[in-house]
């Protein structure tokens, strides 16, 4: 579905009235992920992620190199086209407070995505906000509220239901779960794997929380100083990674709490909201 071939990407570092220097972030990535799973970029902050995650949905533009996303060129198309193969693609982001306006209520900021790419009626627009909330484990009285009013893990399945409100078919999972709790996290992973299942989404998970990865992706990618440096066709297979980068995230590793391991939520059955 998608495919990234010798992608590189440079930015100006530096104060506006001092000397600036050109910053390396991305070098010469090619990668591959597959229709309806979850690829995880993993690595240590500075590494490259998030700009990844930007470059493919449009908010970066590569310096070189194409990303192509079902056989055309996200970079390339004409502005239509362009239009349509963004709709396709979502971002969720780790600081939701910061994605939501905090002016708006609930019930515009799901709704606003498909204002603007459907042409909706207010009735269906209510009604599928209604759906959404649902989808994903809130009641229809939260659109009559403010995002001051939730907790982390309640405004982040509000920007998911944002995310899916215009049907895309791949979503960025940028950090999601990082600022929330041990246990609403796993609470988000389990929304996040049941939609995918019933949505037939594909995600681009970027993170550094490897017990995340290892309960979550299908495969993973070691990005190291803007290179991928290791990959692991099979998340199982994660901890048998050799190069130098993927030891040091797995050395750092705090153990994990026995009732959250994995074989407590068995990602391959599926998981489902609680």
């Amino acid at each position: 579905m998608i495919e990234f071939i010798n992608v590189s990407k440079q930015f100006r570092e530096g104060i506006w009235w001092g000397q600036k220097k050109n910053v390396q972030a991305l070098h010469d990535i090619s990668l591959q992920i597959k229709e309806g799973t979850c690829f995880a970029i993993v690595g240590e902050s500075g590494s490259g992620k998030s700009t990844l995650g930007k470059l493919l949905i449009g908010l970066e533009k590569p310096d070189t190199g194409q990303i192509m996303f079902q056989g055309s060129n996200l970079h390339e198309a004409d502005r239509q086209k362009r239009q349509l193969l963004r709709r396709d693609m979502q971002i969720v982001f780790q600081d939701c407070y910061s994605a939501v306006n905090p002016r708006m209520k609930i019930k515009d900021v799901i709704a606003e995505p498909m204002r603007v790419h459907f042409q909706y009626s207010a009735a269906e627009i209510k009604e599928k906000v209604k759906q959404l909330l649902e989808a994903v484990g809130l009641d229809e009285e939260a659109g009559e509220q403010y995002s001051h009013q939730f907790s982390g893990g309640q405004l982040q399945r509000i920007t998911i239901a944002r995310a899916i409100s215009i049907q895309p078919k791949v979503i960025v999972l940028d950090e999601v779960i990082n600022s929330l709790d041990v246990l609403v996290q796993i609470s988000i992973l389990k929304l996040l794997k049941r939609l995918q299942h019933e949505l037939n989404l594909t995600y681009l998970f970027i993170s550094h929380d490897l017990h995340a990865v290892k309960l979550f992706a299908d495969e993973v990618a070691i990005l190291d100083k803007g290179e991928i440096v290791d990959c692991a066709h099979q998340v199982k297979h994660f901890d048998k990674l050799t190069h130098p980068a993927s030891r040091r995230l797995i050395e750092a590793q705090l153990p994990i709490v026995p009732q959250l391991a994995k074989e407590e939520y068995p990602v391959k059955k599926g998981l489902y909201v609680s």
